[in-house]
């Protein structure tokens, strides 16, 4: 009976111990997901998802630096800044995908060129997933119409 009442409280010890390990591997795992978004141009096609991911990394740094109370804070915001890097490259990618794409093809029409305005104008606002849908929509146009004499300027 006493074995098992010092087994519980073991862990339960155990486990209150784990709740306030710090974050570390949050904190890396955001730290390179800020550094791939970088290597990928992001500031040049994401900033506002750059901007949100540096800003979440600084809050998890702010708190980490606060102590262990403050651990469990960190790593949320840890993974926000992690998850806002990876839209910010997910999103430069995109849009250099469908720069690289105009360059070696003729955009065949005014809506493709309205796509790609829009695309841009999401992509400055941070919307991973609404950029994606739009080069999705892109790519299709091209390839239902890749022979139209139309030519493209890239903004």
């Amino acid at each position: 009976m006493l074995s098992r009442v010092l087994s519980v409280c073991f862990c339960a010890l155990l486990s209150s111990c784990a709740s306030v390990l710090p974050p570390t591997q949050a904190m890396s795992d955001a730290r390179q997901a800020i550094q791939v978004a970088r290597e990928h141009r992001a500031e040049n096609y994401a900033k506002t998802s750059l901007a949100y991911a540096e800003r979440y990394l600084l809050k998890a740094e702010t708190s980490l630096s606060i102590g262990p109370h403050a651990y469990r804070e960190a790593r949320y915001h840890a993974l926000i800044a992690k998850n806002e890097a990876v839209a910010a490259r997910e999103i430069s990618q995109h849009i250099q995908r469908m720069k690289k794409l105009f360059k070696q093809r003729r955009c065949p029409s005014q809506s493709t060129r309205i796509l790609w305005l829009q695309a841009q104008k999401q992509a400055k606002l941070g919307d991973a997933q609404r950029v994606r849908q739009l080069i999705e929509q892109l790519l299709k146009r091209l390839d239902e119409n890749p022979e139209n004499p139309e030519s493209f300027n890239s903004h």
